[in-house]
């Protein structure tokens, strides 16, 4: 590891044209850490890591990984950029408290499969 950040946002705007979604964040998260973002439904969290998976871009601001622009104008292949992956996951846990219970619930060809 070293001493820089494994990805590195810094003034992170994403406008809708007046709407501005994203609105300045910057943060450093170091390699090997989890992080997440938490706030109410519209505070830009998805617009945020659609824009560090190279999915749309900022309007604003810079997003590194291991020090490399998400988004190279000079470079024809964005290799950091499909590097990148984001999962998105809705979880609904509460009804069910086990692995079993969840796969249960779920398509009945996941609960045959996980039965053998």
């Amino acid at each position: 590891m070293t001493g820089e950040p494994a990805i590195r946002v810094s003034g992170l705007v994403k406008r809708y044209g007046t709407l501005e979604a994203v609105r300045g964040i910057s943060v450093d998260i170091s390699e090997g850490e989890i992080f997440g973002l938490i706030g109410p439904d519209g505070a830009g969290k998805t617009t945020t890591f659609q824009i560090l998976a190279g999915v749309m871009e900022a309007t604003a601001g810079s997003a590194d990984v291991f020090g490399r622009p998400l988004r190279n104008p000079e470079v024809q292949c964005d290799c950091e950029r499909d590097a990148t992956v984001t999962v998105v996951q809705a979880l609904f846990l509460a009804n069910h408290p086990t692995i079993q219970a969840k796969i249960a619930a779920g398509d009945g060809r996941v609960a045959k499969i996980a039965k053998e």
